[in-house]
């Protein structure tokens, strides 16, 4: 078992508050074992907000602040340790330019959708599309629109 991470004056010096709050809840998930890999963690809701709050490179000080709500309850909502309310799944939601969905259970957009195509034709193309490249997608895009006039 690998020792906690120690955190000292120099590290405050030199890091900031904001990223040192961070370390120290990446600390907390793992129950004091070291910080968090979250490519190891289940996929929870906990797991994807901290997720996407390091893909946008903000730390919990910033979201919290830009939210409305407090830093601990953002590190709380990334450990696991408390449930949000619909009003907080909707900032969030907004936040991120994700669905509730996505949030709670891992259903990303594209696939939520693939429950109402029902002709198997279609579900394929539909599937070829959402495993596309996004320089694929523009091309098979650009083909539909020569194809289908618009109004």
């Amino acid at each position: 078992m690998s020792m906690p991470s120690i955190i000292c004056h120099a590290d405050y010096e030199s890091k900031g508050e904001d990223q040192l709050e961070d370390e120290i809840s990446d600390l907390q998930i793992d129950s004091g074992a070291g910080t968090c890999d979250c490519e190891d963690m289940p996929d929870t809701l906990g797991t994807r907000l901290k997720r996407l709050r390091k893909e946008k490179k903000i730390t919990q000080t910033a979201m919290a602040r830009e939210l409305g709500i407090s830093q601990h309850h953002i590190s709380a909502l990334e450990n696991d340790t408390f449930k949000p309310g619909l009003d907080v799944l909707k900032k969030l939601a907004a936040f991120y330019d994700t669905t509730i969905d996505f949030l709670l259970f891992g259903i990303s957009p594209e696939n939520h959708l693939m429950k109402f195509v029902k002709n198997p034709e279609t579900r394929w193309l539909f599937q070829i599309f959402l495993d596309a490249s996004p320089a694929l997608r523009e091309r098979i895009e650009a083909m539909v629109r020569l194809l289908i006039p618009q109004e």
